[in-house]
């Protein structure tokens, strides 16, 4: 003993490769490497497994290694697992996967500290012929900078070695980017523990080329009411396979990930989870996806413990790390590795929806087992349930990383959602009502349950409601631990806390939305902008106003100086032909995309063919049936949703194609679809009793007088949108104003409201409940459609000639008359139950129909103007 501690103090001996007490199977990395801790920073010397500080590396890697033993409480045999769910055993085991992508792992292993000196065993070593191949993606994709500072940790040991088999394809329909790992894996080989003692003078950051498990004593601490836990750490050759199988399987998705976008998130799960559901347990893939850091450790139930013996280990720890690559580039895609996701549209996923859509895919994997039996079939609603009670036990087994979750409620999706998720995973599920008449429930054909997953407790809460389900949890829930407060002794100390000035908390400044070329400063301008000539002309497309026509002419000229010819379009749009065919929209930008692709144009080139393509449309959009046809409209919106689909999912896509203003285009086209679809709207009653209730809506509201401020109930609804509107997009809304200048603004917000008042008036004595005549002689049913026609042109003309209005930003217009549109909605629903059901129905159905429509072409409206500003 006293030698021992001798030779502690000594720096740390080679170990002869010659030793006969080393078994040969085991292969290490023969390099020699800088590692970089949190708040340390060693140099690693390979050949003698210790670190050391302020040590220069040699300008080559050792032709040879050896490794230094560790110290350990017991060697714990490894086994095969089953994907159970839970495990009754109460000992704490704790498994920690190492997230490095270089060719060698961490350092040191985490766990709790145990200074005292005990035997352990030692792992077999032995040297490799050539270093792994670097990985696709760089080798730092897989580092964790918010690693803490290790402490040691004295485990048994023992010894793994594997190799990095080809990628092959598991499917015909869905490509592989898992490794496929041999059965006979030479992993398994080397899985036995060597009886040789090392020395209890092992450093503190000996260098562990192992696999090596620990597990804390029963009697060492306090059991928690957690799941016991399991520490895993690879050996060098371990970590480097899994890191360069995980970089190459994540390069595989890149690709994939950049045309995942907000609509088609659900398909671009389901293909990662079929390729990946077979190797990571349930338990583990929650940890995983639902740390808040790059994970630390991975706790999995006592007795699921990893059957390495088949090189389950390898693919465990090769699919954490792609699991965790996935989750980084939905939670940071501006900023993960390099901005390689910048110009893709995986921004638009929302990472909360990413979180809870992933785990319910993950969980009906492994609840639900398709059968060939036909007879073998699971309620819609028992599937839900057992989504839900899985999700409730995940969030109590695991309280440290259920604390960054905090309410569960927000994380568990609805039935609605769940049914579409099922559809997914599942798309050519049976469904079929099952039960007697009154009582029948949908039921899913050829399914059945997975044992492993959904046991006899989780089977008897089905008999509870989802309302008994969430109050069973909730009381099961465990509250947080109340720390006391310790009130400070000294008096002055306290006085000083309470008279300390706080630094103010600098706001973000604002900025225009993402998808959306209006900034906040963007204004209408002077002189009218309105898309049509607003006299109706039956059987005959509206024409373009002057303003329209002079701003598309010139973006015509730029085209056609970069090889695009749209005079062909609108030849044909202008004959009202709108089939399908190759001078159709769709087929027109799509061929000037690729011409503009093909020759390098600029961004703004692009902008232009934009611009023009919206006026071009714009007539005809907001066109009545008595203008344009119905069966025209449908030819026109069906090859617009096609152009829509097609930049969004292939063009968007491509490199060095500027996705943000393609997706922002796409967006306005299927907002001009929404207007086109509405224009055919009609009522089923008389059309002049609808005007007349609509109008009714509006002077009831002008009739109402404050004869205190002397202010109508409908203009101080214009004072509230208006007020609203100036918090809402003011950039500074909180700062100190003088007495005047509050009195001015004040006055100011007045005169808007009074000037939108006047506007509206205007409109409501223009009404007339007849209009054009079609070709029966009867009165047009498309009020909603007059309406809109009557306003939009009123807003152009009127609206915005008063000077309080025009010079207001874009967006402060928009949210006011959005607000009023609100108002008068719930203005008109209030009078429902005062009139006839069938003309409450249609007055209601033509204000929301108006409303909505108005909205949309105000949306419109303010790109198309912002882009033109964007081009002068």
């Amino acid at each position: 003993m006293s030698a021992n501690k001798a030779q502690s103090n000594n720096p740390p001996q080679k170990v002869s490769l010659n030793d006969e007490n080393l078994a040969v199977g085991a292969r290490s990395t023969p390099t020699e490497f800088r590692v970089i801790v949190p708040e340390h920073e060693y140099h690693v010397n390979h050949p003698n497994g210790s670190a050391t500080r302020e040590l220069k590396p040699p300008a080559h890697a050792c032709a040879k290694l050896s490794q230094q033993p560790l110290i350990a409480d017991t060697v714990v045999q490894l086994a095969n697992v089953q994907n159970g769910f839970y495990s009754n055993s109460k000992d704490a085991i704790h498994i920690s996967a190492s997230w490095y992508g270089g060719a060698l792992p961490p350092i040191t292993s985490w766990g709790s500290s145990d200074h005292r000196a005990k035997t352990s065993t030692t792992a077999p070593v032995h040297s490799l012929e050539a270093l792994p191949s670097p990985p696709t993606i760089s080798p730092n994709l897989l580092i964790a900078g918010s690693f803490q500072s290790p402490t040691a940790n004295y485990t048994p040991s023992l010894t793994a070695t594997s190799t990095c088999p080809p990628f092959r394809p598991s499917s015909k329909d869905v490509p592989s980017f898992m490794p496929e790992k041999d059965s006979h894996h030479p992993l398994g080989d080397s899985l036995k523990p060597h009886s040789t003692v090392s020395d209890s003078s092992t450093p503190l950051h000996a260098v562990p080329f192992n696999v090596k498990l620990s597990m804390n004593h029963a009697g060492s601490a306090s059991q928690q009411e957690t799941a016991p836990l399991v520490k895993l750490v690879a050996d060098s050759v371990a970590h480097a396979e899994s890191s360069e199988d995980a970089n190459k399987a994540f390069h595989r998705l890149v690709p994939l990930l950049k045309t995942v976008h907000s609509r088609n998130l659900g398909s671009f799960l389901v293909k990662m989870l079929k390729e990946c559901r077979h190797h990571l347990p349930l338990d583990e893939f929650y940890l995983v996806i639902y740390s808040k850091d790059a994970p630390k450790e991975i706790t999995i139930p006592r007795g699921e413990q990893p059957g390495m013996a088949d090189g389950v280990s390898l693919e465990r720890l090769t699919e954490i790390k792609l699991h965790y690559l996935i989750r980084e580039s939905f939670r940071i895609p501006q900023a993960f590795h390099n901005g390689v996701f910048q110009q893709s549209m995986l921004r638009t996923v929302d990472f909360h929806d990413f979180l809870r859509t992933v785990l319910a895919m993950k969980i009906l994997f492994c609840c639900v087992k398709k059968v060939d039996d036909p007879s073998q079939t699971l309620p819609r609603l028992a599937i839900y349930k057992v989504y839900y009670i899985i999700f409730q036990k995940l969030f109590l087994k695991y309280p440290e990383i259920s604390n960054s979750i905090r309410v569960p409620q927000k994380y568990i999706l609805g039935q609605p959602k769940i049914g579409k998720v099922t559809k997914l995973i599942y798309p050519d599920l049976g469904r079929k009502r099952l039960g007697k008449r009154g009582e029948s429930k949908v039921h899913y054909i050829g399914v059945t349950w997975n044992e492993a997953i959904v046991d006899h407790d989780t089977l008897r809460l089905l008999d509870l409601g989802v309302t008994d389900l969430s109050d069973y949890f909730a009381s099961r829930a465990i509250p947080p631990k109340r720390t006391p407060v310790t009130r400070p002794l000294e008096k002055q100390n306290s006085q000083h806390i309470f008279t300390q000035q706080l630094p103010p908390i600098p706001m973000p400044s604002p900025s225009k939305p993402l998808l959306s070329f209006v900034d906040f400063s963007s204004k209408y301008p002077d002189w009218e902008c309105s898309p049509r000539v607003w006299k109706l002309t039956p059987n005959s497309a509206p024409k373009q106003s002057e303003w329209a026509r002079s701003t598309m002419k010139r973006s015509l000229e730029v085209l056609k100086r970069h090889g695009v010819n749209l005079d062909p379009l609108i030849t044909k749009l202008n004959t009202g032909n709108f089939a399908d065919d190759q001078c159709s929209i769709s087929g027109t930008l799509l061929q000037s995309v690729n011409v503009l692709r093909d020759s390098f144009s600029s961004k703004e080139t692009y902008l232009h063919l934009y611009l023009a393509v919206m006026l071009l449309l714009l007539p005809v959009i907001i066109a009545s049936d008595q203008e344009v046809p119905k069966f025209s409209k449908a030819q026109l919106r069906a090859s617009m949703k096609e152009c829509a689909l097609k930049l969004e999912n292939e063009f968007a896509v491509l490199p060095g194609t500027d996705s943000i203003s393609v997706t922002t285009f796409a967006g306005v086209l299927r907002k001009m679809i929404h207007i086109n679809e509405m224009t055919s709207s009609r009522v089923k009653v008389s059309t002049e009793v609808v005007f007349k209730e609509m109008i009714h809506n509006v002077k009831s509201l002008t009739t109402t007088v404050d004869h205190i401020r002397n202010i109508s109930a409908f203009e101080e609804l214009f004072i509230k949108g208006a007020t609203a509107a100036m918090h809402a997009y003011s950039d500074d809304p909180f700062c100190k104003r003088s007495a005047t200048n509050g009195t001015a603004s004040v006055a100011n917000i007045h005169h808007i409201g009074k000037s939108f008042q006047d506007v509206v008036l205007i409109a409501t004595r223009a009404v007339s409940p007849v209009s054009l005549e079609d070709k029966e002689g009867g009165t047009p049913k498309d009020v909603p459609h007059q309406l809109f026609h009557l306003s939009a042109k009123l807003f152009h003309q009127v609206t915005l000639s008063y000077p309080e209005i025009r010079h207001l930003p874009i967006r402060k217009i928009t949210f006011i008359i959005s607000y009023f549109l609100n108002e008068m909605q719930q203005t008109s629903f209030a009078e429902f139950s005062r009139r006839d059901p069938d003309l409450s129905r249609d007055t209601f159905k033509s204000w929301w129909v108006f409303s909505s429509m108005f909205q949309e072409y105000m949306g419109v409206m303010s790109e198309v103007v912002a882009l033109s500003h964007i081009l002068v």
